[in-house]
């Protein structure tokens, strides 16, 4: 049967009932406020109107094709495409198949009396009637429960549903297009209705679409118009995405986590787990960054990872990506030559100098030493210690170079030692050999020289102390000095020299002893009593009995000696022997 043969099946009705409708039209219902839906029983020609318009207020409502309707309340019923209208239901429970249509059936009667309608202005009249069918589609299900609504300036609002249920299986419920129509009873015709009747309504009316709606039961309007299940195309769900992980690195091993980016797509977040690659981990969510930061125990490679966990299509989904960072974090290497020892700094030819390197490594490992002398490579080994010796005297300059297993080589100056090697030297010695007093010549005083005579090897004179025998003492660094003894001396005199010698860092005295007669740094010095010349020959005492004075005119002839070569050698000897008791002193010192 046709959407329009349904919707026609009503004139049958019209047709059998018209004479009774008339007849109760005519007995209106004075109650008092308005009638909800089917509150009034159909009796046929003794059913009373509405006093006023009122929407499907009658039930039980039968005879001829009226038996479809039965409650008006029950407005809205549904049924599937192609079943005969008598199966129209409040629910229709299947299992749907993509592109399965259903009917809806929609009906609107006002029971107020046909008596005043007065040609469409009177108090019967329901006014800015207009109908709206929610679908219930908003979203994709496996039920959907349809509700009709009825609206009126001037009658009480009413709705009434229906279900269609489609088993398990999710559609999407649409209006079919250009579906809906109205059969109004007054022109006896079917007219379109917008698509606004599943949004916002639309209007209806007895005689046209303006919103008027006649009482009585020829001005009833049916509604029918269809839906259509559809089978939802699951859109493709976009997992979820974890775009970078966000580092900064610290060169103390230690690192922060500033951010986590990611996109969730179609995906929930539950929490983001941030693994450091070293056992430890964290367990955060968005707010929380960025991080404290982490110190790692230990050197190496690391590989930081943020796993973000979500729900996703119904399921937990735990994703990394790209959200990974390896950071390496090396021992800084440390070389150095920390020092070189020596066993000493000075040694004689041929004896040994032993010299001790000492190397620092941190981050790698030392694999020798390599000695220099002056300049000059000499030993390269894993042995730290070189020693030296050499048969030539002199300053060597003595360098270490500490190796590495990085090929580092390093020295520097407390690295560098420089040693002397001296010849080996003969004990020193020191003597004062002499000491020599004469007297100026000359000099009309009693004045002497005093000459010191030392022999030394490996030492130097340092000073002179003279001691000149007449309690006068004389410091000097003169190998020679003059002294002038007094004229009042008579005697023998000892002179001595304590002669003082350098002898490496020491000062050595060599001191002379007066009594002991093999001394060599002594002399002496003798002064006889002064006796009185005779005046007219020197040569005898003044108290001598031929020292006269000479007679004048008589000239003594003095008496010769012999003129042999003995008397010769007498005479002078004679001569020599009278100048010296002619002195007024004699100095005798030690013979040698």
């Amino acid at each position: 049967m046709s959407k329009l043969q349904a919707l026609k099946q009503h004139v049958t009705l019209k047709k059998t009932l018209i004479a009774g409708f008339v007849l109760a039209g005519l007995m209106a219902v004075s109650s008092a406020g308005a009638v909800n839906p089917g509150s009034i029983p159909y009796v046929g020609d003794d059913t009373p109107a509405a006093g006023e318009p009122a929407f499907n207020v009658y039930y039980n409502v039968s005879g001829g094709d009226s038996d479809i309707v039965g409650n008006e309340a029950d407005f809205v019923r549904v049924k599937e495409d192609g079943e005969s209208v008598s199966t129209y239901r409040n629910s229709i429970d299947t299992v749907c198949e993509n592109g399965d249509m259903f009917d809806v059936w929609f009906y609107v009667h006002n029971g107020a009396s046909v008596s005043g309608n007065d040609g469409g202005n009177g108090p019967s009249v329901a006014k800015d009637v207009s109908v709206r069918v929610d679908l219930d589609n908003a979203e994709e299900s496996d039920r959907f429960d349809l509700r009709g609504f009825i609206s009126s300036s001037n009658a009480m609002n009413i709705n009434d549903g229906a279900t269609i249920d489609c088993g398990d299986k999710k559609f999407k419920l649409s209006y079919v297009a250009d579906s809906a129509q109205a059969f109004l009873d007054l022109p006896n015709e079917l007219v379109n209705l917008p698509a606004s009747i599943v949004g916002n309504g639309a209007a209806i009316g007895t005689n046209g679409l303006d919103g008027m709606v006649w009482g009585c039961w020829e001005q009833r309007v049916w509604i029918g118009l269809k839906v259509v299940v559809e089978e939802v195309e699951e859109p493709e769900l976009i997992p979820p995405v974890c775009k970078s992980l966000v580092v900064t690195e610290y060169t103390d091993r230690r690192l922060r986590v500033e951010n986590v980016t990611y996109d969730l797509n179609d995906a929930t977040l539950n929490n983001i787990v941030i693994d450091y690659g070293d056992g430890e981990t964290e367990t955060v969510q968005p707010g929380d960054f960025p991080l404290e930061s982490h110190t790692y125990d230990s050197y190496g490679e690391k590989t930081i990872t943020a796993t973000v966990n979500t729900t996703f299509n119904g399921e937990a989904l735990a994703v990394t990506g790209n959200c990974k960072h390896t950071v390496k974090y090396e021992k800084e290497i440390v070389t150095a030559c920390k020092a070189l020892t020596a066993s000493r700094t000075t040694a004689l030819v041929g004896e040994e100098i032993v010299f001790n390197a000492e190397g620092m490594a941190d981050g790698t490992d030392i694999t020798g030493y390599a000695f220099s002398v002056n300049g000059n490579e000499v030993q390269n080994s894993a042995d730290n210690t070189f020693t030296l010796t050499t048969d030539e005297a002199g300053e060597y300059n003595v360098t270490v170079e500490v190796l590495f297993a990085n090929g580092d080589r390093k020295t520097n100056e407390d690295c560098a030692k420089t040693v002397t090697f001296e010849e080996e030297e003969e004990e020193p010695t020191y003597v004062c050999k002499n000491v020599i007093v004469s007297a100026v010549s000359g000099s009309d005083d009693r004045s002497y020289t005093v000459e010191v005579v030392t022999e030394q090897s490996n030492a130097t004179v340092k000073d002179y102390l003279y001691n000149f025998g007449d309690g006068n003492e004389l410091l000097s660094t003169n190998d020679e000095e003059t002294h002038v003894y007094s004229d009042e001396l008579v005697g023998e005199y000892t002179v001595t020299v304590d002669v003082r010698f350098n002898v490496g860092d020491d000062v050595v005295t060599v001191e002379a002893d007066p009594n002991d007669p093999n001394e060599d740094c002594m002399d002496k010095v003798e002064f006889e009593e002064d006796r009185e010349v005779c005046p007219y020959d020197k040569e005898l005492d003044a108290e001598d009995e031929n020292c006269k004075e000479p007679v004048k005119g008589v000239k003594k002839n003095p008496v010769l000696p012999s003129t042999g070569a003995g008397s010769i050698a007498a005479t002078f000897a004679a001569l020599t022997a009278a100048g010296t008791i002619g002195h007024n002193m004699v100095a005798r010192r030690k013979q040698q």
